[in-house]
C-alpha cells in the first residue's frame, strides 16, 4: 500500500522535486563559486535569497505531498459523508 501510494506521489509530484532540487544544485553552485571570502556582494546576496527559497521550496513540496492522500477522520472518508439528512455535522 505504501508503494503504491509512494509511486503515485512521484508520478504526480515530480516535476516540483525537479524543480527544489534544480534550486538546491544552483545555491550550491553559487556557494562554491563564492568560496571562503566572497569578492562580489550580488552573488553574496543571490545565495540568500536562494538559501530562503530553498527552504520555502522544500516546504512547499512537503505540504504537497501530504495533501495529495486523503485521511479518515473519525471513521468518515471524504466531505459527502459528513451530510446525514441534510444536516451539516
Amino acid at each position: 500500500m505504501i508503494w503504491h501510494i509512494f509511486k503515485k506521489d512521484v508520478k504526480l509530484l515530480w516535476w516540483l522535486a525537479a524543480a527544489v532540487a534544480a534550486l538546491q544544485f544552483v545555491k550550491t553552485g553559487i556557494l562554491l563559486s563564492i568560496g571562503l571570502f566572497p569578492q562580489n556582494p550580488r552573488l553574496v546576496q543571490l545565495m540568500q535569497l536562494l538559501s530562503v527559497g530553498g527552504l520555502l521550496a522544500v516546504g512547499f513540496l512537503i505540504a504537497a505531498v501530504v495533501q495529495q492522500d486523503a485521511f479518515p477522520v473519525f471513521g468518515r472518508t471524504g466531505w459527502p459523508d459528513q451530510f446525514e439528512g441534510g444536516i451539516c455535522f
